[in-house]
């Protein structure tokens, strides 16, 4: 096992492993495993951030209704309030939507991710890792419940961090980034470990890299179009290949 660097060492290694992934794609062509997910993953934060965004803004923008003047410039006021109401709306939208996409893609995305992962495996150790049916069952059941846990979590820390202001975004990134990379390394992870418990010592090891990793996932699924759909395989690529780098 390779010696371990610093903590803003290995930080800097999750960030760069994002692109590392991208590479690596290109360089064994892998591209092709990426098409599917990538559709489900942009196809997926379309209908949820578009949800979120059109219930809030007609729930928000419906208060302003009533509110009514013949003063011009009482009017003026009132349509710079809704359009600040939109833009307010939009941001808080992405975040949201961004919160929900983590905790659906695990269940709808990830899955996708499998031929690409073998085909990762095959390439850096040689072969594939292989899991039974039952392993595979209770691995997707355990990870509906940790994702709907990270879920509650970053919702309380949404609102906890509220009267924080201009900081609170860089928070949230922070966090919504870890577990984005988590996510990822539980993937990989599961084939490599036999229990629940065994899994999270092991994913204690890599949490540097998780939120290096999981800060670019995030970033990336800022990106229109192509971002979501880039996103999950790289993140996942980037993943594996710090994990098989430090079992050598």
């Amino acid at each position: 096992m390779a010696p371990k660097k610093a903590f803003i060492g290995r930080l800097v290694n999750g960030f760069q492993s994002f692109f590392d992934g991208i590479g690596f794609l290109s360089e064994h062509r892998l591209w092709r495993y990426t098409i599917m997910p990538g559709i489900i993953s942009l196809v997926l934060l379309l209908v949820i951030g578009t949800a979120v965004y059109l219930f809030a803004a007609e729930y928000l923008l419906s208060l302003t209704t009533n509110l009514q003047s013949d003063s011009a410039w009482i009017e003026w006021l009132l349509s710079g309030l809704r359009l600040v109401i939109k833009l307010v709306v939009l941001i808080a939208s992405i975040v949201i939507a961004v919160f929900l996409y983590r905790t659906l893609a695990g269940v709808i995305v990830i899955p996708f991710l499998g031929p690409l992962l073998e085909r990762i495996e095959i390439i850096l150790t040689g072969q594939k890792i292989q899991t039974t049916i039952t392993k595979d069952m209770m691995n997707a059941l355990v990870g509906i419940w940790v994702s709907v846990k990270y879920l509650l979590v970053e919702i309380t820390l949404l609102l906890v961090t509220i009267p924080l202001g201009p900081l609170q975004p860089v928070i949230m990134t922070g966090v919504s980034g870890y577990f984005l990379g988590r996510g990822m390394f539980d993937y990989l992870l599961e084939k490599h470990s036999n229990t629940l418990k065994q899994r999270k010592t092991m994913a204690r090891e890599f949490w540097p890299e998780m939120e290096g990793l999981g800060v670019m996932h995030f970033i990336c699924l800022m990106i229109p179009i192509m971002g979501p759909m880039l996103a999950p395989a790289a993140s996942l690529t980037g993943a594996a290949l710090l994990f098989y780098k430090q079992e050598t």
